[in-house]
């Protein structure tokens, strides 16, 4: 729902501490499914609650989608970041 042109790929920032070979080869299968590049990146949830390094810092005042979690902790603080945004 953001104003401006069609993306020319799609970034996928995956929290927590996943198989890597599984987070390529999902990021591969909607490659395949949208007809875009999907570029997926892994942090650690550490790394995304401190935001301490320039990546996350700049994610994090971005607008954020949330399509998937598995941990309650996190949907709810990217709810409330999400919320505080909009306001």
């Amino acid at each position: 729902g953001q104003p401006g042109r069609a993306p020319n790929d799609i970034d996928v920032l995956v929290i927590g501490a996943p198989d890597r070979d599984e987070v390529d080869d999902a990021a591969e299968r909607a490659e395949q499914a949208i007809g875009l590049p999907v570029q997926a990146t892994v942090r650690s949830r550490a790394h995304w609650s401190t935001a301490q390094d320039s990546f996350i810092r700049e994610i994090r005042s971005r607008p954020l989608l949330v399509v998937l979690t598995g941990d309650p902790e996190i949907a709810d603080d990217l709810a409330a970041e999400a919320t505080y945004r909009r306001t």
